[in-house]
């Protein structure tokens, strides 16, 4: 039995499950937002929504994190009885949900479970895993985690430009101006530190891994100025080489992950520079075939995880593009939109 575990019914999930059932794979789509789900913990036995799960059963969490409970302590004279109840009563069913894997998790001859809370909690800061994977011996670029906008402004001038992103993994990488920049920072938000990397020049590639295994990799933009901004996104499945296998099995001996993506610039010289490492990646920027292709992977690999020796067939995807003029010139549009609001 595959249950299939996310924070709303999202489309990959979906498309899991349709390939699943298509292989004959039972398999269960649950939404702890949903009133009907529902989670019995004793120590005689585990229910989930009334029932108690098959031995050999694989869970599989999509969007789904651990949350801290806090305080409101930006404004104290606030009413915030209502912004609490709510929030608590998401903590809570998030705790009931965590001590659920977690037991699942030490069974590990009964169940297997895929990106489990543990990487929720240990992994939250992308400063603290790109580090890591420093130490490590892998190439990252030069960091400064920082709320002082002065040290920003000495980075900024010092490479000419630079790149930022939250240092919690929840917003993507993107190149900043000078402008930008000091929005950042006098938008009332100095107590959070921003994260500033060093530019590197080369293609920017999203590697996409289960264990120790790369699956897909999608170009997002070629290194050749002047290029055609409606072929940005390209995929194709995965050709054996050295450097993306060892890659894989550092990656997942440091971190632990299961279904992973990487974010980075492939220089000239062929090394890597890694800019993020995401343990639960949204691959619905793919198109239908590369995203078919990567879950079909997946599943088979989290099948043969839980000792099930199943081959999930599946088509090669060479490349993919944008399918229809009207997406290839709004794509272009978007690129050129976004990219005036922020390197000003």
């Amino acid at each position: 039995m595959l249950y299939l575990i996310s924070d709303d019914y999202n489309p990959q999930t979906e498309l899991l499950k349709k390939i699943a059932r298509k292989n004959g794979i039972k398999c269960r789509n649950l939404c702890p937002k949903d009133p009907q789900f529902t989670v019995s913990i004793s120590p005689e036995e585990i229910l989930l929504c009334g029932s108690r799960p098959e031995k050999g059963s694989v869970f599989f969490l999509s969007g789904v994190y651990y949350r801290f409970p806090f305080g409101p302590a930006l404004k104290p004279s606030a009413d915030w009885t209502f912004f609490q109840d709510f929030h608590l009563s998401q903590q809570q069913q998030t705790s009931q949900l965590y001590s659920l894997l977690y037991i699942l998790s030490s069974k590990k001859n009964e169940y297997t479970v895929i990106n489990d809370f543990s990487l929720s909690l240990n992994l939250t800061s992308r400063h603290e895993v790109l580090m890591r994977l420093k130490d490590a011996g892998l190439s990252v670029p030069e960091l400064c985690l920082t709320n002082s906008l002065s040290e920003a402004r000495l980075m900024f001038n010092r490479l000419g430009g630079i790149l930022w992103s939250s240092p919690d993994s929840m917003t993507p990488v993107r190149e900043i101006g000078s402008e930008k920049l000091e929005e950042l920072f006098n938008a009332g938000s100095l107590a959070l530190p921003h994260l500033m990397y060093e530019p590197k020049r080369g293609s920017l590639l999203r590697l996409t891994f289960f264990e120790d295994n790369p699956l897909l990799i999608s170009l997002i933009s070629p290194p050749e100025r002047g290029a055609f901004k409606e072929e940005l996104e390209k995929f194709t499945h995965y050709i054996p080489q050295p450097v993306l296998k060892n890659m894989g099995k550092t990656l997942f001996r440091l971190l632990g992950m299961s279904f992973y993506e990487a974010f980075g610039v492939l220089d000239d010289s062929g090394n890597f520079w890694f800019y993020d490492v995401s343990f639960d990646p949204n691959i619905s920027y793919m198109d239908q075939a590369a995203q078919t292709y990567t879950l079909s992977c997946l599943l088979e690999g989290m099948l043969k995880k839980s000792g099930l020796e199943k081959k999930i067939p599946r088509k090669p995807v060479i490349q993919g593009k944008r399918k229809t003029i009207f997406l290839k010139r709004m794509l272009v549009h978007l690129f050129e939109i976004q990219q005036n609001q922020e390197l000003r």
